[in-house]
């Protein structure tokens, strides 16, 4: 296969838990930030990959508002209690979903916020290096503006012999796909696949989070299913398997 990948593809990456009997108990810990760094170390370096979140801008949100540092350090203590004040106490979990969901999408009415903040996002990271030149040296360029003022900035760095960033395709990794409003965002994008990270976790008898973003949506429907049910080496092959299916690398010869 000849190495011609298309310049962005985006996964976007579900999950899915069950108990020992099969029954749906819930979204959490199926393992897809595993899956997505997995997938990540096989594409690099042919690859410039980004691993985002729609609850990315809430999470930094959060954490300013309650001085928890670095929504990073955040990630393995969701279900830490956090002492807010007189005695109240909220687990960190408990702050994302009820202020990103409950707050923002439904009492605000700002449904999509959080889709056009990741939106935003991938333009950035999409970018031509000439636009990212165009965006600190214009600001507020009107768009019968930019066509002209590309051609300009492109005509003085060739004079200048300025040698442009070499751009490697694009894959962007979003690893909390809950809504359906997130899933149909995603599938907008020409180059894009559905993972259904699934998981069995045989001690939960029944769901114990009835959160609208710890639900199963039957429209959310993946293009493939990533068995996260044994060891992390079966885990890993069968990302692999996946990888090879779906994109090219450049021939050894």
């Amino acid at each position: 296969m000849s190495f011609a990948p298309p310049p962005l593809t985006v996964i976007g990456l579900m999950g899915r838990v069950t108990n020992a009997k099969g029954d749906f108990v819930g979204v959490k810990h199926a393992g897809k930030d595993t899956v997505a760094t997995m997938i990540r170390q096989a594409l690099e370096p042919f690859y410039e990959c980004h691993t985002l979140s729609f609850a990315q801008p809430l999470k930094q949100m959060v954490c300013q508002m309650y001085g928890l540092g670095d929504p990073k350090d955040m990630e393995d203590c969701k279900e830490q209690t956090i002492m807010i004040h007189h005695g109240t106490s909220w687990t960190y979990r408990r702050l994302l979903e009820v202020i990103g969901t409950n707050v923002v999408r439904q009492r605000l009415g700002m449904e999509s916020l959080w889709i056009e903040k990741l939106m935003e996002k991938i333009s950035q990271l999409k970018a031509h290096p000439l636009d990212m030149m165009l965006g600190t040296i214009h600001h507020d360029i009107r768009d019968f503006d930019r066509d002209r003022l590309f051609k300009d900035l492109k005509t003085a760095c060739e004079a200048e012999e300025i040698p442009m960033p070499s751009q490697k395709p694009i894959v962007i990794l979003v690893t909390d796909v809950r809504m359906p409003l997130e899933y149909h965002s995603l599938r907008r994008f020409r180059h894009n696949h559905m993972l259904q990270v699934h998981r069995i976790m045989p001690n939960v008898p029944s769901p114990t989070d009835f959160h609208s973003s710890n639900q199963s949506y039957v429209d959310m429907i993946p293009d493939q299913v990533i068995e996260n049910v044994s060891s992390l080496d079966d885990l890993e092959h069968h990302v692999q398997e996946f990888v090879q299916r779906v994109f090219s690398f450049p021939s050894c010869d």
